[in-house]
This record gives C-alpha cells, structure tokens and sequence, in this order.
C-alpha cells in the first residue's frame, strides 16, 4: 500500500525522492502526535479550540496547529463530525477521532 505523498514530491522529482517520501508518510511528527493526543484527551473540537489549548497558546502559530491537524486528517486519523459556530457567528467544522464522536 502506498501513502498519500501529495506535495512531498514532484512529477519529475528522482525515484529516490519519491520513495524516501513514502517511507516517512506514515510517520507522525512530535507536533502531529501532541495534536492528536489533544483529540484523545478533550474529545471533538475546532481548530479554535484546538489552538486556544494551554499546551499550544504561545508555544506555536495558529496556521502551524492548524497544519498539524489537517496532515492528520489527510492521513484518516481525524474526520469533519460537525459544524460549530465560533464567536463570531462563523460556522467551523468540528473535527474528532474516527469513533471517537461524543
């Protein structure tokens, strides 16, 4: 089975280049393993949510968290299970671990 490696490499990039990328696409990063452990740990949440975290406040940019839970939602650790409105009367999806909806 390959992994997603969409915009690790390019079509003309060496094959070598190409298999390195798949060799580390199945690997979570320090920071894609806290972010997921987040969803462990409080449940669904937004990516304000997620960001306003003591763990990420000041420690990270927002786009840098977002990043993170959006390569774990390419890669099926995470789904959209719903929309929430946010302070502003935008809706955000809300994001969990698969069977992990509560």
């Amino acid at each position: 089975m390959h992994s997603d490696i969409t915009g690790m490499v390019r079509r003309d990039d060496h094959d070598t280049s190409v298999l390195a990328a798949q060799a580390v696409a199945d690997k979570l990063s320090d920071l894609q393993s806290v972010v997921l452990e987040a969803f462990r740990t409080f449940g669904p949440m937004t990516d304000a949510t997620l960001e306003g975290l003591l763990m990420f406040r000041g420690n990270f940019a927002y786009s840098t968290v977002r990043k993170r839970r959006t390569d774990l939602f390419q890669k099926g650790l995470l789904v959209e299970v719903g929309r929430q409105k946010n302070s502003r009367g935008r809706l955000m999806k809300v994001w969990a671990i698969p069977g992990n909806v509560s």
